[in-house]
């Protein structure tokens, strides 16, 4: 039996670079590019949430937690779960990598819950199958510090009972980790996977330490590609010596070897001008480097001061997102339907008299990785029924209308085949 793989570790910041990763807007050199569209999604996107990172946001906002978010607070926690190679391999091959993904999601459901689960991503392009799930780490009751203090006797006041707080470390303790590691290997058996080897001091790397170690190794080899080159040249040169020294002194004596080392010399010579030429275009190319490196310098200051009025735009929407949820719905729709072509008049008409249009509706889903259109659609802002705006394409909420035409798809090419 192969092993069960099991990593949790916490996200910080907004985890763009993780991000980034997991839906393949940067990829790296050991993505199978020929495999990518075996990759999917797991998690389904609440409405007007895109991607992974509005994702957690998304779910940090609706959950009624009683204080305020830290800007340094862990949002979310990254999970990569897998087995041995072969065995995943084996999987695959056996056409149970959906069992598999089933069953992983359901131990995550049942784990963290299922809506703490804001994101779960199968990647197939890789050397092993695994999934990249998002956890939020949403808790209820009290700290831990706290619960300590009213045990020893120390705190003098009450606290709410059944409060909701973003704890990451609640969810982390060492006692709760070796939990996971165990309920996720009994979740595995069937698979074939069972526990690693308790208090093993084998040591899992994350991506970032994978792609770090796999730069170092790389430089490594060109270092020693080029000291070899290095060796190969002198000893081509000590060669050339001897063959001079030998075998033209015997065949034509000591005036023929004079011109021949003569010649030797002359394209000695010829050699270290082309060095002297090389160092002159290697000062005038770092001149140039020097000169990029300036403008990148002044390029980073820019993308850094862009980076800070972008981040004073993140906090203004989160607040907006948070205390003014309604408004925050209705401006996504507002973003969806200029996409389409109509302006804020008939936006405000939509809204306000509770009217529909028609035209051509445009909507991309993050469930399909694809956008969906269709012409002379009936689309109308509604409320659901928390009395939130929605969006609706043919009566249909945005995520079940692509959903329809996804299925409308699938039957369209199934006939064309038949």
């Amino acid at each position: 039996m192969g092993y069960a793989v099991l990593h949790i570790d916490k996200a910080r910041g907004n985890d763009s670079a993780m991000s980034a990763h997991i839906e393949r807007t940067f990829v790296p050199n050991n993505v199978d590019a020929s495999r990518t569209h075996l990759n999917r999604e797991l998690v389904q996107f609440p409405a007007n949430v895109t991607n992974r990172t509005e994702a957690i946001e998304h779910r940090i906002s609706t959950a009624n937690i009683y204080r305020k978010v830290a800007d340094n607070q862990v949002k979310a926690l990254r999970i990569i779960l897998s087995g041995s190679h072969e065995d995943m391999l084996k999987l695959e091959s056996d056409d149970r990598l959906g069992e598999w993904c089933d069953s992983t999601m359901q131990w995550l459901y049942t784990t963290f819950g299922k809506e703490n689960v804001v994101a779960a991503t199968l990647h197939a392009d890789e050397e092993t199958p695994h999934i990249h799930a998002t956890v939020v780490p949403i808790v209820q009751g009290e700290r831990r510090k706290a619960k300590t203090e009213a045990e020893n006797g120390k705190r003098k006041y009450r606290t709410k009972k059944g409060k909701v707080r973003l704890c990451a470390d609640d969810v982390l303790t060492p006692k709760k980790l070796e939990e996971y590691q165990t309920t996720y290997a009994e979740q595995m058996k069937a698979f074939g996977l069972e526990r690693g080897v308790y208090g093993s001091e084998a040591k899992h790397r994350t991506n970032m330490e994978y792609y770090k170690e796999l730069l170092k190794e790389t430089k490594q080899k060109q270092l020693e590609e080029e000291e070899l080159i290095k060796k190969i040249k002198e000893l081509e040169k000590q060669a050339g010596k001897l063959r001079v020294k030998g075998t033209l002194y015997s065949l034509f004596g000591n005036t023929e070897l004079d011109k021949a080392e003569k010649r030797v010399g002359e394209l000695e010579r010829e050699m270290e001008q082309q060095r002297f030429l090389s160092e002159k275009e290697n000062a005038e190319i770092r001149k140039e480097v020097i000169l990029l490196q300036d403008t990148v310098k002044a390029k980073d200051k820019t993308i850094a001061e862009q980076q800070k009025e972008i981040k004073v735009y993140e906090e203004e929407r989160g607040f907006i997102k948070r205390f003014f949820h309604s408004f925050y719905l209705l401006l996504n729709i507002r973003l969806m339907l200029r996409k389409m072509g109509f302006d804020d008049d008939t936006v405000v008409k939509m809204h306000q008299r509770q009217v529909a249009v028609r035209g051509t509706a445009t909507a991309y889903s993050g469930m399909y990785k694809r956008n969906f259109t269709e012409e002379n659609a009936e689309l109308r802002i509604t409320t659901n029924e928390k009395r939130q705006p929605i969006l609706t394409i043919n009566g249909l909420s945005v995520s079940d209308w692509c959903e329809q035409k996804w299925q409308q798809l699938i039957h369209r090419n199934r006939s064309q085949r038949l």
